[in-house]
């Protein structure tokens, strides 16, 4: 049987407890002082794999986090995963420059990350994208999050004097039993791009007919 993460961690606690107790105290010290090192040295390493250079949650961290946050939620609580897209990103960075463009994901992020706080996961999962796990907030309650966003979020190159405001499209999918977080991952991303092409009041989904989804994917890829 493959051992967990935790089994793994435990199982070197006590290697590291045994060690412990067969040192004289100032090898012990010395001893201590080494595995803090060590595991401060594990800590940074983890940091940079699980984060991108703007400090925010990677793909990989968002969805070791989440997924996590999921196994240990209350099974009766709203749950949902909501997929998060700079509109007119491209157009923003050939327009205003690469530097502005990365001030633009900087400020999306903070203000995400400050508009749902702690129980909610915010991360940055590659490009203009950001994805946030929420607990015990309906449709309703997300969307009215994001009005309060629109608008709020300026960027600005000053060279060109020229300043924009980031507008957000977004998508939500609840948790179901058994669902992943990259399949909730993968159903908000359909549901947010129903949104930008059709403009319509985001409303939640879930499973959409398997029919529908591979429509909208091969249009996408038309497109």
């Amino acid at each position: 049987m493959t051992k967990t993460h935790s089994q793994f961690k435990k199982a070197a606690e006590n290697i590291e407890t045994e060690i412990l107790a067969s040192l004289s105290p100032d090898l012990q010290e010395k001893f201590l002082a080494l595995m803090a090192a060590k595991n401060q040295e594990i800590e940074e390493k983890d940091q940079e794999i699980l984060h991108d250079d703007y400090g925010f949650l990677n793909r990989k961290g968002f969805v070791l986090l989440a997924s996590t946050a999921l196994k240990a939620a209350d099974p009766d609580r709203i749950i949902g995963v909501t997929l998060v897209d700079v509109t007119k990103f491209k157009q923003i960075n050939d327009e205003l420059g690469h530097k502005t463009g990365d001030s633009a994901i900087a400020k999306t992020g903070a203000k995400l990350a400050d508009t749902f706080s702690e129980p909610h996961i915010v991360g940055h999962i590659g490009g203009d994208e950001f994805a946030i796990m929420t607990f015990g907030l309906s449709q309703n309650d997300i969307d009215l999050r994001f009005e309060f966003l629109s608008g709020d979020i300026i960027v600005e190159n000053q060279q060109k004097a020229k300043k924009v405001s980031i507008e957000l499209s977004h998508g939500t999918a609840f948790y179901k039993s058994k669902d992943s977080v990259s399949n909730l991952l993968e159903l908000a991303d359909d549901h947010m791009y129903i949104h930008k092409n059709s403009q319509a009041k985001p409303s939640a989904i879930h499973h959409i007919d398997a029919r529908i989804i591979k429509a909208i994917h091969i249009v996408h890829n038309l497109g």
